[in-house]
């Protein structure tokens, strides 16, 4: 995929949530109820995380084509990056008190 095409669609999200982040400003300033701010709030971490994850495919693919273009063994390559994007895909957090960790119950823990 175009670098400058990548560049370009981090960009435009990032522009989205600082848009999204003047409007949360501007609820509270206006004393909007949380029941109102709480979604927004939950809609910028939610963009937030997804500008992770393709800044992070983005940062894996380039890692894969150097790993190849330096003779290493692509099967290898790709099962290393796909644990990779695995935890950045199911890293989840809340406010930053409440994190799903990965454990064989699948529980979440208060940290």
């Amino acid at each position: 995929m175009n670098k400058n095409y990548e560049k370009e669609k981090l960009l435009r999200r990032i522009r989205i949530i600082r848009g999204q982040l003047s409007a949360i400003e501007r609820m509270i300033e206006e004393e909007k109820t949380p029941q109102e701010i709480l979604p927004q709030l939950t809609a910028v971490r939610s963009a937030i995380h997804h500008v992770s994850v393709l800044e992070t495919q983005h940062y894996v693919q380039n890692e894969i084509d150097k790993s190849i273009e330096q003779g290493g063994e692509q099967n290898e390559v790709y099962e290393a990056i796909e644990k990779l994007l695995d935890l950045n895909k199911n890293a989840l957090f809340f406010a930053g008190d409440l994190e799903r960790v990965k454990t064989s119950d699948s529980r979440i823990r208060f940290r």
